[in-house]
């Protein structure tokens, strides 16, 4: 029953991040933990940032991978030999309106590819990301501007129909943004976490020149605590990382000013 009232206790803190030398004050000098709550909550802020972002991004991505798989063929893999209902080459593409579009992906039994130089070649200047051949299929690598070529597994034998091909889009679309999210909020919390270990030897750094001397835990709990009106603020502004930084530090020095009172206060 105990826990009710110290989350209660914790959620009227989020507002006073923005204003109270009292907050401030108990925060550094009386407070207990290391402030993980106070990076959840910033790291839950940027999330909404970051998916207004993101997910309208990926809509289009996942419009089109849709589209693809509509539009791709009936293809039997037996005994390693690929089987396509249909005239080949058949070409498919994803981000055409990008600017590092398009991707193109490719069906071709009758493709040469005993000459890797000239299918690399090839690859590279059409964009072409994936050829699926006879009995073969090619991966280029756009990074490191190679191919690897492999042999269909002559043990797998299957039958990809209209119907399936849709249904495995639908699957993937279905999958991939919640995924995507998911990744998202790690990648943040991680952030969220360096940021503040850094943010808290940068305070235990300038403590001394506002005659307070926090242990690692105190300055933590300040840096974690001041990183949420940061993340309120960039909700509606661009994100600007020396601006951040700026607006972070200023919530720190408005922190240790108010522990400075407030240890004048106590000893007075």
């Amino acid at each position: 029953m105990m826990i009710l009232p110290s989350f209660f206790s914790f959620l009227k803190d989020i507002p006073q991040t923005f204003y109270s030398s009292g907050f401030y004050q108990r925060l550094l000098l009386s407070g207990k933990g290391w402030g993980f709550g106070f990076i959840l909550v910033a790291t839950l802020i940027s999330a909404i940032q970051i998916n207004f972002i993101f997910l309208p991004a990926m809509r289009p991505l996942m419009e089109e991978a849709t589209a693809l798989f509509q539009n791709l063929p009936e293809v039997t893999l037996e005994n390693g030999t690929l089987i396509v209902q249909g005239e080949t080459p058949q070409t498919f593409a994803l981000l055409e309106k990008e600017a590092n579009g398009p991707l193109i992906f490719v069906i071709d039994t009758r493709i040469d590819m005993t000459d890797e130089a000239a299918l690399q070649k090839k690859m590279a200047e059409e964009k072409i990301l994936f050829i699926a051949g006879k009995d073969h299929f090619v991966i280029y690598n756009a990074e490191q501007k190679t191919i690897k070529i492999s042999a269909f597994d002559p043990a797998q034998n299957v039958t990809m129909t209209h119907e399936k091909w849709v249904a495995l889009g639908e699957k993937i679309k279905a999958f991939l943004l919640p995924l995507s999210s998911f990744t998202l909020m790690g990648l943040l919390l991680m952030t969220h976490l360096f940021t503040a270990f850094l943010g808290a030897l940068l305070i235990l750094i300038v403590a001394p020149l506002f005659k307070l001397r926090p242990i690692l835990p105190d300055a933590m709990r300040l840096a974690s605590a001041a990183k949420i009106p940061v993340a309120v603020i960039f909700l509606i502004a661009t994100p600007y990382p020396p601006f951040q930084v700026a607006i972070w530090f200023g919530f720190v020095a408005f922190g240790l000013l108010s522990a400075r009172q407030g240890q004048k206060i106590t000893q007075g």
